[in-house]
């Protein structure tokens, strides 16, 4: 007799799929799937959930309809393919369960794109650089900051030894064209820090002014910069521009569209 493996895509039954439920069309229960995802405690699985939820919104995809709270419960939800895909794809690598059903997941779509866990992450990552840089620009104007251009243009001078349309022209991006869109997840998670770093140095040292503002971002800048070729020698100006992510959005939104009519049951 065959053995029934977790997440197989070759074998004709696998733990997963039998462990679905049918309502219209299937689904999963979180507190099941964390258990396959050899999660022990669903507190520190259900950050993976949340990340999933954000991730989902940010592709202007409707929250309920993939990811459904069960009511009486603490916590739990109701799941979609598309919800089990994303939450596997906010989960720790290095469990042996994530990493099967991760792969699991990218082979049953039916789409060509290949979608990896990083590029997951790099949407989340994005809205938050997008949210962090309304936050800095808020505290920099209450700090005295009226020209944003030069206190940003600041920041990059620090982390990439060059202004902004310095580094668009090495990175190979048009003028117009926002370079946080063509960053991958290490870049982008450097710039969310430097941001971030920027703000709490501006608050918690009470600096004011347009020249001490940029100062400071310039300094915070270069200590990430430090950071990063420390680490591996790379400088950050040299990372490689990825694909838009407006594209890898348009990728995973026909994934999610691939799951919904693998799952969807007649009514016939």
């Amino acid at each position: 007799m065959e053995e029934i493996t977790l997440f197989d895509v070759n074998a004709q039954e696998n733990v997963f799929e039998l462990s679905s439920y049918q309502n219209g069309s299937k689904y999963w229960l979180a507190s099941e799937l964390a258990k396959m995802l050899e999660y022990e405690n669903y507190k520190t699985f259900s950050k993976n959930i949340g990340k999933a939820i954000s991730v989902c919104a940010s592709l202007s995809i409707d929250v309920s309809d993939h990811f459904r709270p069960l009511t009486n419960s603490s916590g739990d939800y109701k799941l979609d393919r598309f919800a089990c895909f994303l939450i596997v794809m906010n989960s720790d690598i290095k469990k042996p369960n994530v990493a099967k059903a991760q792969v699991y997941f990218a082979a049953l779509a039916d789409t060509i794109a290949e979608i990896r866990a990083e590029q997951i992450e790099r949407i989340e990552i994005r809205q938050e650089v997008s949210e962090k840089i309304n936050s800095l620009n808020s505290v920099a104007k209450n700090h005295g900051v009226d020209n944003y251009a030069n206190f940003s243009n600041a920041g990059y001078m620090g982390m990439y030894n060059m202004g902004l349309d310095q580094l668009k022209e090495i990175k190979g991006v048009e003028k117009k064209a926002t370079l946080f869109d063509y960053m991958g997840k290490r870049e982008l998670a450097a710039n969310l820090f430097r941001l971030s770093e920027t703000e709490a140095n501006v608050q918690n040292n009470h600096i004011f002014g347009q020249k001490n503002l940029e100062n400071t971002a310039k300094e915070v800048g270069r200590r990430v910069r430090n950071i990063m070729i420390e680490n591996d020698g790379i400088k950050p100006e040299l990372l490689a521009r990825q694909k838009h992510i407006k594209d890898v959005k348009k990728e995973i939104k026909s994934i999610e569209k691939d799951y919904k009519k693998r799952d969807k049951i007649s009514k016939n």
